[in-house]
């Protein structure tokens, strides 16, 4: 079975960069903080067996954009030849189109 590399945007750093802040400050949680990081981490490196699983959600760029849902965040990801690359990571009931267009 192929494994596939899993790479991060910038954006997606940001992202779970912004997240790991959000729970830990501004919720003042920061245990919660560090197990929703290592859920969101474990459901990533699970892409690199099977990414194909998630359905795509819009394609941008030529690049058909897939989402897996991690409890409140949906990870956007796309799959080329070798890799997996993780486009953003975001907090799954805010405007996803909104998002996009503010690129």
């Amino acid at each position: 079975m192929k494994k596939y590399k899993i790479e991060f945007s910038q954006l997606a750093l940001n992202d779970l960069y912004e997240i790991y802040l959000y729970i830990s400050q501004e919720l003042c949680s920061p245990q919660s903080a560090q197990d929703i990081y290592k859920k969101i981490e474990q459901k990533i490196e699970s892409l690199s067996v099977l990414p194909f699983r998630n359905s795509e959600i819009i394609s941008i760029n030529g690049e058909n954009i897939r989402r897996l849902i991690v409890d409140n965040y949906s990870i956007l990801y796309y799959v080329n030849e070798n890799s997996v690359i993780i486009f953003r990571i975001i907090y799954t009931a805010s405007n996803l189109l909104e998002k996009f267009q503010a690129q």
